[in-house]
């Protein structure tokens, strides 16, 4: 008996084809989604590192924290949408014109000569093609830190009467002028014994102050 063989019609292998082709594409589709993501992660990465960076410095420096300013309202980041990559990278004083920018003891940062609290931060590697010098930029901010008041919150009963030993005193009960009241008042830390920082962190430095990703931190310091 002889064996019968069967073989795909073009209609099979044209659906088939069609199928592999729309899951290659979706596939496609997909990648610049992920891409972009992985990015993101990474940029946040670096402005967590950054930002833990910071706040072990001005703990652990009691110089940095005297330096700090209080928040300053004339203060303006967009003064600060020029500076120059590769003179940031290299080290340079003269990081554009609104101001030098020295490196301070962490990797990539450099403070502001003039106002305590601003950094410019640019992490990445200078490159040299011919005698072209390029700055290849992994990750690029502007951080301003600044302090602020430690408050405290205190809650206090105001006794409508004048409390007797003897006897037990409830303040749910009265009404009008025999009625107790709560208050919630808001005291500031006493000079000396703490005070908050804040940080702003702006970035990337390629794009105007107003359209850059910004995140804001804050934690307290005691003396």
């Amino acid at each position: 008996m002889k064996k019968r063989i069967f073989h795909f019609n073009l209609i099979e292998i044209v659906l088939t084809v069609a199928v592999i082709s729309f899951g290659v594409v979706v596939i496609l589709g997909m990648l610049p989604k992920g891409l972009r993501a992985t990015r993101n992660a990474g940029i946040e990465s670096y402005a967590s590192d950054i930002i833990d960076q910071m706040s072990t410095f001005i703990i652990n420096d009691s110089t940095a924290r005297s330096n700090i300013n209080t928040f300053n309202a004339s203060f303006a980041p967009a003064d600060y949408d020029d500076l120059n990559y590769t003179a940031l990278l290299s080290g340079s004083v003269n990081a554009g014109s609104s101001g030098t920018f020295p490196q301070v003891n962490i990797y990539g940062m450099s403070r502001h000569s003039d106002i305590n609290g601003l950094y410019a931060i640019v992490r990445g590697e200078n490159i040299t093609v011919g005698s072209e010098t390029e700055a290849r930029v992994d990750f690029s901010g502007l951080l301003y830190v600044w302090r602020s008041d430690s408050r405290y919150r205190t809650l206090s009963a105001n006794h409508a009467a004048a409390l007797d030993a003897n006897k037990l005193h409830d303040c749910g009960n009265g009404s009008g002028t025999s009625k107790c009241t709560f208050e919630c008042s808001t005291n500031n830390v006493p000079s000396g014994k703490g005070f908050t920082v804040n940080m702003e962190l702006s970035y990337p430095l390629s794009v105007p102050y107003a359209e850059r990703t910004k995140r804001y931190y804050s934690f307290e310091v005691t003396q």
